[in-house]
């Protein structure tokens, strides 16, 4: 799971994949980014978790499907809220 504690601000940032070897997700700066994995296909729950200085969390959970992802980098990403 990565996290981010931004600077100035009391608020903390976790993304994690439920299956990794599909796609992967990750904070970077201030911005979440999933990917998916070279090779894979298949379904992933990315789950996104903010948490402020009272350790009060909210918590959003999406699925990604890849479709197809080849060694060219061709993929199909498909995200259902």
């Amino acid at each position: 799971m990565a996290s981010l504690i931004a600077p100035g601000d009391a608020m903390r940032w976790a993304a994690s994949s439920s299956d990794e070897s599909v796609a992967t997700a990750r904070i970077v700066g201030f911005e979440l980014v999933v990917e998916p994995e070279l090779a894979s296909e298949g379904t992933a729950q990315v789950t996104l978790t903010a948490t402020d200085a009272f350790d009060i969390k909210a918590t959003v959970r999406f699925e990604v499907q890849v479709a197809h992802l080849d060694a060219y980098g061709d993929s199909v990403l498909a995200t259902r809220w």
